[in-house]
């Protein structure tokens, strides 16, 4: 993974990370892997990135599980309301 594969800046999604370039959050990612059983290709067709960027983003998720797991947490909260 390139380092600066995924970033991280308050002016988009409040700092939530996301893959650099693009507006698809790490968490997203996650989900449709975890959540929908979706493979790489699939994710990437469906986010229009590149199975690279789909592998950084999982790799980051496995690296900074802690982190990325209390953004979807996040995520699912406001969503709730």
């Amino acid at each position: 993974m390139a380092e600066d594969a995924i970033v991280s800046t308050e002016e988009h999604f409040g700092g939530k990370h996301r893959i650099r370039g693009t507006r698809i959050r790490v968490v997203d990612v996650v989900e449709s892997y975890q959540e929908l059983g979706w493979d790489v290709e699939e994710i990437s067709e469906e986010y229009s990135i590149t199975p690279q960027q789909v592998l950084d983003a999982l790799r980051f998720f496995y690296d900074n599980k802690k982190t990325v797991r209390e953004e979807l947490r996040s995520k699912v909260k406001k969503a709730n309301g």
